[in-house]
């Protein structure tokens, strides 16, 4: 997935605007976040590294995830399964026909099998194509340090070196120094600043 954002309703106690009120239920981020069913609520959405913050009773905090990869070849999943989530609304035609490969009637839920099977025939050639043994792998995507542009904390390769944020950034593992996150609504405004500035300069 592109991002997992966190999503915050404040302003509000969800809990007593509910009370009386059962039908703003909603039980899925995206229910709340594009419907908005509480009124006079702030709906706002934001990196998930959330920093310290109050929150008053009934405010909502929501962030969600994507399940673990399972076990065996996708391949070999049951067509029946992958038309069952289908149904459930939790798999995509894009994850259906480009990660499964089966071909299916989306409005029956009837699979077509030959043509699966031979999509999925299709892919392990594909797979085969661009296989390629593990020594070059691990040469191609080894790096002696963290890329460019990639936040990363903790150990690389060398475990007695820890990296701070960024490829230069380093301490001693043994001698660890903190690391001050700045407050994202810091850098909200910051960024309100520079957009300004330009706009006078214009």
């Amino acid at each position: 997935p592109g991002c997992y954002p966190l999503c915050k309703v404040k302003d509000v106690n969800v809990f007593d605007v509910m009370k009386d009120n059962r039908d703003l239920m909603r039980f899925t981020i995206e229910e709340i976040m594009n419907e908005q069913p509480f009124p006079d609520a702030t709906y706002s959405a934001h990196h998930a590294g959330l920093q310290f913050e109050l929150a008053e009773a009934g405010e909502l905090y929501m962030i969600t995830q994507g399940g673990g990869g399972g076990y065996g070849d996708i391949l070999e999943r049951d067509p029946a399964d992958i038309v069952k989530d289908w149904a459930d609304r939790i798999v995509s035609k894009h994850t259906i026909e480009n990660i499964y490969h089966v071909v299916m009637d989306y409005d029956t839920g009837a699979v077509d099998q030959e043509a699966t099977d031979k999509a999925r025939a299709a892919e392990r050639k594909t797979r085969l194509a661009r296989a390629k043994p593990y020594k070059e792998f691990a040469a191609e995507w080894t790096r002696a340090k963290p890329p460019e542009g990639l936040p990363f904390y903790g150990s690389w390769d060398d475990p007695t070196v820890l990296y701070l944020g960024t490829p230069d950034d380093t301490c001693p593992a043994d001698a660890i120094v903190p690391v001050m996150m700045p407050d994202p609504k810091d850098v909200e405004i910051a960024k309100l600043k520079a957009e300004l500035a330009a706009l006078k300069q214009a």
